[in-house]
């Protein structure tokens, strides 16, 4: 009944231009909040709102009570009294691109906050600051895109840089009431996540970051070797790279994904052997061999620098890639696992189907594209699971976590919606006021104006025409006034039958420069003390109050040397400082409007 009662009122106002936010803010008091529905709509305009609205009603009369439209149409039964529990998951590298999130961090500072922050801690660590790697100025040719994401892809950078962004997506979801019960990453992502869970500060993951990345690219120089994809279970892979050396399974990603670690050549052969028994294989973008044995000389260093770094026993549990389960309490058990979670192989699959037997419903990719929601997708196919993503190559980033904040909704997340509305200027009147507003149109006394021409909104414009001569000659210009009252700039001449002569107005381009003229000419014939404060001088002291009698004595400085210091050099100053002023503000203003007048001819 809700349903059809806003859809009534928003046909009747579907006409006026109302803005969506505006609708949909005065519509959710009436929202009658239902014990067996949730329902979210994504939308730009009134008439989308419109639109999506009988989309439903007419999915609700047709007994259909799911509905997860691409246009932004999410409704779902209410099926518990608690919301569900959430998962975290912080991609690692090969997720990052330039300008990851940017739109994001343009809508919302506690993003562009967290990059501050990993430029602050990394100062000095790169030729420039991260920043400009994560947002690089935009591209005019393919080579400098191919540049931006080259330099990117270096671990020293692409590590803190995925930090950077993941902890500032996390900080935006927490904000707007979306808190996880559960934390795991894939490969680098493992250290955002015990940042999310709370073992080390945001200022130890990123220095963290960008020594764990130093130290990959110090240790393994030319040796780095590189990584791929493969599309089959490890079983079959084994069977055809039985002999084949140099080549490690690294990541175990899904059910049908495989990452091999190798040598450049080793990984080429195995692509080439892989292909030959009808399995497809690609190198990823990334620039180590991660998860084997070639970065060992790294481990080594790093384990060290782990052991170093002060650390808490984790809010919220945290899923071990290396284990497949859940990190121990124990930190001296914590610093051990993550000192060996560069060698050891990724058990993913493992890992999110350990967090669903947990207890966890809802897994949410926190960072850049969707690798990790498509790999645990695959890996939960015949579970009960809701698996979602921050980001979207399809969608801009905005209506993406609109999108996810949307379902999220519909599944039983509390979501702030206030916390969306920070920072904009929302009317929050009813939608009949706004509609009833919006029909009244602006009042008679509204002038439109552009750079030719002024009219009233409901008259026609003034053209440009000669300035009329007036029956009546116009008086002149009224002398200073000598007790400081307001000074009359200009007066408007009267016909001779004493009408106005609004219909006779000259056009913007003569009468501006006109008043300009006076208004400029009047600080000239004012009286000095009246225009000294206007140009940052305090105005004279007077020798002697004007009743005769003697000034009255002060501590500081003397009656004498105020009135000296206040006597002919600031009013000389004030007088050159005020000319100098007047006449770079007229030869401004001249060129101006001879430019203007010349583009208007």
């Amino acid at each position: 009944a809700s349903l059809d009662t806003a859809d009534r009122l928003l046909a009747q106002a579907g006409h006026i231009p109302i803005r969506a936010a505006a609708a949909a803010i005065s519509l959710q008091p009436r929202a009658q909040r239902s014990p067996h529905l949730r329902l979210a709509l994504i939308v730009a305009t009134v008439a989308d709102l419109r639109d999506r609205i009988r989309s439903v009603c007419d999915a609700l009369r047709g007994g259909r009570n799911r509905l997860s439209d691409p246009r932004g149409i999410y409704l779902g039964p209410v099926t518990a009294a608690t919301p569900p529990a959430i998962a975290f998951l912080f991609p690692g590298q090969g997720s990052q691109y330039p300008g990851m999130h940017r739109d994001l961090a343009v809508r919302f500072p506690v993003l562009r906050h967290a990059v501050e922050v990993a430029d602050h801690v990394t100062a000095g660590a790169y030729e420039r600051p991260l920043s400009s790697y994560i947002f690089p100025p935009p591209a005019f040719t393919r080579e400098e895109d191919e540049r931006s994401l080259r330099e990117l892809t270096e671990t020293s950078i692409a590590q803190p840089a995925l930090g950077a962004v993941e902890v500032g997506v996390c900080q935006l979801l927490r904000r707007l009431g979306v808190h996880p019960d559960f934390a795991g990453g894939h490969s680098y992502g493992e250290y955002a996540a015990l940042w999310c869970a709370g073992v080390f500060s945001t200022d130890t993951l990123f220095a963290l970051s960008a020594a764990r990345g130093r130290l990959i690219k110090q240790a393994t120089g030319d040796a780095a070797g590189t990584m791929a994809a493969v599309g089959a279970a490890p079983d079959a892979i084994t069977q055809v790279l039985a002999n084949a050396a140099g080549v490690w399974i690294a990541n175990l990603n899904a059910p049908r994904q495989t990452v091999l670690a190798g040598s450049h050549d080793a990984i080429d052969r195995a692509i080439a052997q892989l292909a030959a028994a009808g399995m497809a294989a690609r190198r990823i973008p990334v620039a180590c061999a991660f998860h084997s044995p070639l970065v060992e000389p790294a481990q080594r260093e790093l384990a060290a620098l782990v052991a170093q770094t002060a650390m808490r026993p984790p809010r919220i549990p945290v899923f071990s890639n290396a284990l497949g389960a859940p990190y121990p309490d124990r930190l001296e058990d914590i610093k051990h696992t993550l000192s060996e979670h560069l060698v050891r192989p990724v058990r993913f699959v493992e890992e999110i189907r350990a967090m669903h037997a947990a207890g966890a419903r809802v897994f949410l990719e926190v960072g850049p594209r969707r690798v990790l929601s498509s790999l645990a997708r695959e890996s939960l196919a015949e579970q009960d699971a809701l698996v979602l993503s921050i980001d979207a190559s399809e969608r801009p980033g905005l209506v993406q976590l609109l999108h996810t904040l949307g379902e999220l909704h519909v599944a039983g997340v509390r979501i702030d919606h206030e916390a969306l509305l920070a920072g904009r200027s929302i009317d929050r009147r009813s939608l009949d006021e706004l509609a009833q507003q919006a029909s009244a149109g602006p009042g008679a006394h509204v002038w439109m104006v552009n750079g030719g021409r002024a009219r009233r909104i409901n008259g026609a414009p003034v053209a440009a025409q000669a300035v009329p001569a007036p029956s009546t000659p116009a008086k002149a210009a009224m002398p200073p006034p000598k007790n400081g009252s307001t000074r009359v700039l200009s007066t408007i001449p009267r016909t001779s039958n004493g009408g106005s002569m609004d219909s006779q107005l000259p056009t913007v381009f003569e009468r501006v420069p006109r008043d300009h003229e006076e208004v400029m000419r009047a600080p000239h014939e004012a009286p000095m003390p009246t225009v000294m404060p206007l140009v940052g001088v305090q105005p004279p002291l007077p020798s002697r109050p004007a009743n005769g009698t003697a000034p009255r004595k002060s501590r500081g400085p003397s009656t004498r040397n105020r009135q000296r210091n206040c006597r002919s050099p600031h009013r000389w100053l004030s007088q050159r400082r005020l000319s100098t002023a007047m006449a770079m503000e007229r030869e401004h203003w001249r060129r101006r409007t001879s430019c203007s007048n010349w583009f208007a001819s």
